[in-house]
Protein backbone atom coordinates (compact mmCIF):
# COMPACT_ATOMS: atom_id res chain seq x y z
CA UNK A 1 0.00 0.00 0.00
CA UNK A 2 1.26 3.35 -1.00
CA UNK A 3 1.61 6.01 2.10
CA UNK A 4 -0.53 8.81 0.38
CA UNK A 5 -3.45 6.06 0.66
CA UNK A 6 -3.39 4.83 4.20
CA UNK A 7 -6.17 5.57 6.23
CA UNK A 8 -6.81 8.91 8.05
CA UNK A 9 -6.73 7.03 10.95
CA UNK A 10 -3.48 5.45 10.51
CA UNK A 11 -2.31 9.16 9.03
CA UNK A 12 -2.87 10.66 12.69
CA UNK A 13 -1.32 7.69 14.45
CA UNK A 14 1.38 8.63 12.77
CA UNK A 15 1.50 12.53 12.67
CA UNK A 16 0.71 12.04 16.65
CA UNK A 17 4.49 10.78 16.74
CA UNK A 18 6.05 13.57 14.90
CA UNK A 19 7.70 16.92 16.02
CA UNK A 20 6.11 20.00 14.24
CA UNK A 21 9.70 20.27 12.77
CA UNK A 22 8.86 16.79 10.52
CA UNK A 23 5.13 17.29 10.53
CA UNK A 24 6.69 20.62 8.57
CA UNK A 25 9.06 18.97 6.42
CA UNK A 26 6.41 16.00 5.35
CA UNK A 27 3.94 19.14 5.12
CA UNK A 28 6.50 21.13 2.44
CA UNK A 29 7.47 17.72 0.36
CA UNK A 30 4.10 16.79 0.07
CA UNK A 31 2.93 20.62 -0.69
CA UNK A 32 5.48 20.87 -3.21
CA UNK A 33 5.44 17.31 -5.64
CA UNK A 34 2.82 15.70 -8.10
CA UNK A 35 1.75 13.00 -6.30
CA UNK A 36 -2.13 13.70 -5.39
CA UNK A 37 -1.65 13.76 -1.34
CA UNK A 38 -4.76 16.63 0.49
CA UNK A 39 -2.26 18.37 2.91
CA UNK A 40 -4.81 20.04 4.67
CA UNK A 41 -5.54 17.11 7.01
CA UNK A 42 -1.38 17.58 7.98
CA UNK A 43 -2.32 21.51 7.81
CA UNK A 44 -5.11 20.68 11.06
CA UNK A 45 -3.48 18.48 12.60
CA UNK A 46 -0.68 21.22 13.08
CA UNK A 47 -3.12 23.60 13.83
CA UNK A 48 -3.92 21.53 16.69
CA UNK A 49 -0.80 21.07 17.96
CA UNK A 50 0.16 24.85 18.32
CA UNK A 51 -3.22 25.46 19.98
CA UNK A 52 -3.40 23.04 22.38
CA UNK A 53 0.57 24.53 23.16
CA UNK A 54 -0.84 27.99 23.55
CA UNK A 55 -3.38 27.36 25.75
CA UNK A 56 -1.56 24.73 27.91
CA UNK A 57 1.85 24.67 27.89
CA UNK A 58 4.72 26.84 29.85
CA UNK A 59 5.86 29.59 28.21
CA UNK A 60 7.94 33.00 28.74
CA UNK A 61 7.28 36.30 27.04
CA UNK A 62 10.28 39.07 26.14
CA UNK A 63 8.79 42.53 25.31
CA UNK A 64 10.35 45.24 23.42
CA UNK A 65 9.27 48.71 23.80
CA UNK A 66 10.12 52.24 22.24
CA UNK A 67 10.04 55.63 23.53
CA UNK A 68 10.07 57.76 20.92
CA UNK A 69 13.29 59.28 21.73
CA UNK A 70 14.25 62.67 19.58
CA UNK A 71 17.76 61.64 20.14
CA UNK A 72 19.86 60.15 16.83
CA UNK A 73 22.09 58.76 19.31
CA UNK A 74 19.98 56.68 20.82
CA UNK A 75 18.78 55.21 17.74
CA UNK A 76 22.38 53.97 16.98
CA UNK A 77 23.16 52.73 19.84
CA UNK A 78 20.26 50.63 20.43
CA UNK A 79 19.11 49.39 17.05
CA UNK A 80 19.94 45.84 15.78
CA UNK A 81 21.84 45.38 12.38
CA UNK A 82 19.39 44.75 9.12
CA UNK A 83 16.02 45.37 11.83
CA UNK A 84 13.22 48.14 10.42
CA UNK A 85 12.19 50.63 12.51
CA UNK A 86 8.31 51.60 12.72
CA UNK A 87 7.78 54.97 10.88
CA UNK A 88 6.99 56.30 13.66
CA UNK A 89 9.54 55.50 15.89
CA UNK A 90 12.46 56.20 13.93
CA UNK A 91 14.70 57.70 16.66
CA UNK A 92 13.57 55.46 19.28
CA UNK A 93 15.69 53.36 22.30
CA UNK A 94 14.58 49.80 23.11
CA UNK A 95 13.33 49.08 26.58
CA UNK A 96 13.34 45.48 27.41
CA UNK A 97 11.89 44.71 30.82
CA UNK A 98 13.57 41.80 31.46
CA UNK A 99 11.20 39.67 32.88
CA UNK A 100 13.08 36.90 34.83
CA UNK A 101 13.16 33.61 34.01
CA UNK A 102 11.25 32.29 36.69
CA UNK A 103 8.19 34.28 36.27
CA UNK A 104 5.32 32.69 36.13
CA UNK A 105 2.17 32.99 33.43
CA UNK A 106 -1.12 32.27 33.60
CA UNK A 107 -4.28 31.98 31.62
CA UNK A 108 -8.14 32.79 31.33
CA UNK A 109 -10.61 31.55 29.59
CA UNK A 110 -13.79 32.57 27.66
CA UNK A 111 -15.80 31.45 24.84
CA UNK A 112 -15.24 33.02 21.96
CA UNK A 113 -17.19 36.31 21.28
CA UNK A 114 -17.86 35.96 17.82
CA UNK A 115 -17.32 32.75 16.99
CA UNK A 116 -18.55 29.60 19.29
CA UNK A 117 -15.78 27.32 17.82
CA UNK A 118 -12.47 29.48 19.08
CA UNK A 119 -11.86 30.38 22.50
CA UNK A 120 -10.56 33.95 23.91
CA UNK A 121 -7.50 33.52 26.00
CA UNK A 122 -5.53 36.26 28.50
CA UNK A 123 -2.00 35.54 29.10
CA UNK A 124 -0.96 37.39 32.50
CA UNK A 125 2.59 37.70 33.32
CA UNK A 126 3.73 37.18 37.42
CA UNK A 127 0.55 35.65 37.12
CA UNK A 128 -1.46 38.84 37.02
CA UNK A 129 -0.39 40.03 40.01
CA UNK A 130 1.42 43.67 40.21
CA UNK A 131 5.80 43.59 39.37
CA UNK A 132 8.12 44.20 42.00
CA UNK A 133 11.49 45.42 41.77
CA UNK A 134 13.11 42.36 40.94
CA UNK A 135 11.55 41.73 38.05
CA UNK A 136 12.60 44.41 35.49
CA UNK A 137 14.90 47.29 35.04
CA UNK A 138 13.62 50.72 35.54
CA UNK A 139 13.85 53.69 33.40
CA UNK A 140 15.47 56.53 34.04
CA UNK A 141 13.47 59.83 33.03
CA UNK A 142 15.26 62.53 31.07
CA UNK A 143 14.64 65.01 27.95
CA UNK A 144 15.94 62.61 26.01
CA UNK A 145 13.62 59.30 26.96
CA UNK A 146 9.66 60.00 27.41
CA UNK A 147 9.22 56.58 28.59
CA UNK A 148 7.86 53.72 26.83
CA UNK A 149 5.26 54.34 24.38
CA UNK A 150 4.97 51.43 22.10
CA UNK A 151 5.39 47.68 22.39
CA UNK A 152 7.40 47.34 19.18
CA UNK A 153 8.65 43.59 18.77
CA UNK A 154 8.84 40.67 21.25
CA UNK A 155 8.49 36.97 21.06
CA UNK A 156 6.78 34.37 23.05
CA UNK A 157 8.37 30.60 23.51
CA UNK A 158 5.85 27.73 24.75
CA UNK A 159 7.59 24.75 26.21
CA UNK A 160 7.32 21.24 24.74
CA UNK A 161 6.13 19.10 27.44
CA UNK A 162 7.62 16.05 26.11
CA UNK A 163 11.06 17.40 25.51
CA UNK A 164 11.61 20.82 27.75
CA UNK A 165 14.53 21.83 25.56
CA UNK A 166 12.11 22.26 22.87
CA UNK A 167 10.16 24.97 22.32
CA UNK A 168 7.45 26.44 19.63
CA UNK A 169 7.78 30.66 19.13
CA UNK A 170 5.82 33.03 18.18
CA UNK A 171 7.59 36.11 16.59
CA UNK A 172 6.06 39.69 17.24
CA UNK A 173 6.72 42.66 15.48
CA UNK A 174 4.67 46.38 14.99
CA UNK A 175 7.95 48.00 13.46
CA UNK A 176 6.07 47.79 9.98
CA UNK A 177 2.86 48.18 11.18
CA UNK A 178 1.21 51.83 10.87
CA UNK A 179 -0.26 51.63 14.81
CA UNK A 180 -2.29 54.68 16.46
CA UNK A 181 -2.37 56.08 19.68
CA UNK A 182 -0.63 53.50 21.30
CA UNK A 183 -0.84 54.78 24.83
CA UNK A 184 -2.82 57.01 27.19
CA UNK A 185 -1.78 59.15 30.38
CA UNK A 186 -3.49 59.21 33.64
CA UNK A 187 -1.95 61.49 36.57
CA UNK A 188 -2.74 60.30 40.02
CA UNK A 189 -0.71 62.77 41.99
CA UNK A 190 1.78 65.52 41.07
CA UNK A 191 4.18 62.73 41.67
CA UNK A 192 2.71 59.71 39.84
CA UNK A 193 1.84 59.25 36.72
CA UNK A 194 0.12 55.47 35.19
CA UNK A 195 1.08 55.11 31.82
CA UNK A 196 -1.19 52.38 29.55
CA UNK A 197 -0.02 50.86 25.90
CA UNK A 198 -2.41 48.68 24.06
CA UNK A 199 -2.73 48.07 20.77
CA UNK A 200 -2.35 44.78 18.15
CA UNK A 201 0.99 43.68 17.35
CA UNK A 202 1.46 41.25 14.39
CA UNK A 203 2.68 37.89 14.57
CA UNK A 204 5.15 37.60 11.78
CA UNK A 205 7.27 34.13 12.23
CA UNK A 206 6.07 30.92 13.99
CA UNK A 207 8.84 28.64 14.58
CA UNK A 208 9.83 25.15 16.21
CA UNK A 209 13.14 25.21 17.81
CA UNK A 210 15.31 22.02 19.02
CA UNK A 211 17.92 21.81 20.86
CA UNK A 212 20.72 19.38 20.06
CA UNK A 213 21.32 17.50 23.44
CA UNK A 214 25.29 17.33 22.48
CA UNK A 215 26.49 20.44 20.70
CA UNK A 216 23.10 22.54 22.66
CA UNK A 217 22.90 24.50 19.15
CA UNK A 218 19.61 25.23 18.03
CA UNK A 219 18.15 23.99 15.38
CA UNK A 220 15.06 26.19 14.38
CA UNK A 221 12.59 25.17 11.59
CA UNK A 222 10.12 28.16 9.98
CA UNK A 223 6.22 26.67 10.23
CA UNK A 224 4.15 27.24 7.30
CA UNK A 225 2.54 30.51 7.14
CA UNK A 226 -0.66 28.48 6.63
CA UNK A 227 -0.36 27.00 10.02
CA UNK A 228 -0.46 30.21 12.06
CA UNK A 229 -2.41 32.52 9.40
CA UNK A 230 -5.36 32.25 11.78
CA UNK A 231 -2.97 34.41 14.40
CA UNK A 232 -1.75 36.59 11.61
CA UNK A 233 -5.63 37.25 10.92
CA UNK A 234 -6.92 37.62 14.57
CA UNK A 235 -4.49 39.61 15.78
CA UNK A 236 -2.69 39.75 19.48
CA UNK A 237 -3.24 42.85 21.58
CA UNK A 238 -0.95 43.62 23.97
CA UNK A 239 -1.61 45.74 27.01
CA UNK A 240 0.92 47.19 29.39
CA UNK A 241 0.93 49.61 32.16
CA UNK A 242 3.94 51.88 33.56
CA UNK A 243 4.06 54.01 36.21
CA UNK A 244 6.75 57.50 36.59
CA UNK A 245 7.30 57.95 39.65
CA UNK A 246 9.23 60.91 41.59
CA UNK A 247 11.82 58.87 43.49
CA UNK A 248 14.09 60.84 45.91
CA UNK A 249 17.54 59.01 47.35
CA UNK A 250 20.45 59.87 48.82
CA UNK A 251 23.88 59.52 46.99
CA UNK A 252 25.87 56.52 47.91
CA UNK A 253 29.12 58.88 47.35
CA UNK A 254 28.75 62.48 47.54
CA UNK A 255 25.61 62.18 50.14
CA UNK A 256 23.63 64.60 48.54
CA UNK A 257 19.51 64.04 48.06
CA UNK A 258 18.77 63.79 44.55
CA UNK A 259 15.26 63.66 42.97
CA UNK A 260 14.78 62.06 39.60
CA UNK A 261 11.65 60.53 37.54
CA UNK A 262 11.89 57.20 36.83
CA UNK A 263 9.66 54.99 35.40
CA UNK A 264 8.23 51.29 36.19
CA UNK A 265 6.38 48.37 34.36
CA UNK A 266 3.30 47.35 36.47
CA UNK A 267 1.87 44.66 34.85
CA UNK A 268 1.77 42.80 30.82
CA UNK A 269 -0.85 40.39 29.53
CA UNK A 270 -1.76 39.63 26.29
CA UNK A 271 -4.75 38.90 24.72
CA UNK A 272 -5.14 35.68 22.42
CA UNK A 273 -7.70 33.82 19.97
CA UNK A 274 -7.40 29.91 19.71
CA UNK A 275 -9.03 28.12 16.51
CA UNK A 276 -10.92 25.98 18.63
CA UNK A 277 -13.10 25.34 21.89
CA UNK A 278 -11.71 24.37 25.63
CA UNK A 279 -13.95 22.08 27.27
CA UNK A 280 -14.49 23.22 30.36
CA UNK A 281 -13.77 26.75 30.01
CA UNK A 282 -15.83 28.46 29.05
CA UNK A 283 -15.76 30.56 32.45
CA UNK A 284 -12.64 32.27 33.12
CA UNK A 285 -10.13 30.13 34.97
CA UNK A 286 -6.27 29.70 35.09
CA UNK A 287 -4.01 26.89 34.23
CA UNK A 288 0.12 27.12 34.28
Amino acid sequence: MQLVNLPIDVWFAIMEHLSLAELAHLYTAFASSTTPVDVSVIKQFAVNVISRMVAVNKCRFVPGFSNHSSSPELRLTHSHPGEPWHQDTLFSARYDPNFSDTMEFSRAFRAGTQDPATTDMTLFANDGKPFNSRSMRPIVHDSENTGPTELTSGYIDFRSTSTPTDFLRFTLSALEADIKETFSDVLHSPICVRRTIAHVIPVVKVQWVERDKETRFLDITPLPKEWYEFWSASEIQGVSTFSKQLITFTHYLSGEVIQEWRWKMESFKTEWKIPMSIPGLSVSTSLQ
